[in-house]
């Protein structure tokens, strides 16, 4: 299926690019689909895609701790993006999983950078909303650190 113009106009960081420039980066889109349960990448592995959630809902989740737990510090539904480390970052921050299945357009982040570097513009539109997206990550992270300890403070009183 080809990816058109106006899938991409629904997505945040394509909404102050010409239809021009939104037609560059649909000629590197590729749709990809997910059954629930999927795992989609897994923390510090190569960082190759960038993803576009059409349809569903993906967890982000996070290997910390001895056991090697994963915990889960987002959840990404449709219209947002997931795998930003693609064009940040040499290898995913974090691992994804689809909850749901889903409907994706995925941007090889080689092709994607290519853009970016000979179109200033559109890397600059692209990031300028991607820095937003990695900053709720942070505070969603900061959020869960506080009640964490928060809660280890209270276990810890009675001691």
């Amino acid at each position: 299926m080809t990816i058109s113009v106006d899938m991409l106009k629904e997505f945040t960081q394509f909404g102050n690019l010409s239809d021009q420039e939104i037609q560059i980066i649909t000629k590197i889109a590729k749709k990809q689909t997910f059954p629930k349960k999927k795992k989609i990448f897994k923390e510090e592995t190569p960082a190759e895609n960038l993803y576009l959630l059409n349809r569903g809902k993906v967890s982000i989740r996070m290997c910390r701790g001895l056991a090697g737990a994963e915990i889960e510090v987002d959840t990404v539904t449709s219209g947002e993006i997931f795998g930003w480390s693609a064009i940040v970052e040499l290898e995913y921050t974090a691992s994804a999983q689809a909850i749901t299945d889903i409907e994706t357009i995925m941007l090889p982040a080689e092709e994607l950078c290519e853009i970016f570097e000979k179109n200033s513009n559109i890397g600059y539109q692209v990031m300028k909303v991607t820095t937003k997206v990695i900053a709720r990550r942070l505070k969603l992270l900061w959020e869960q650190l506080v009640e964490k300890q928060q809660n280890l403070n209270f276990r810890t009183r009675g001691l």
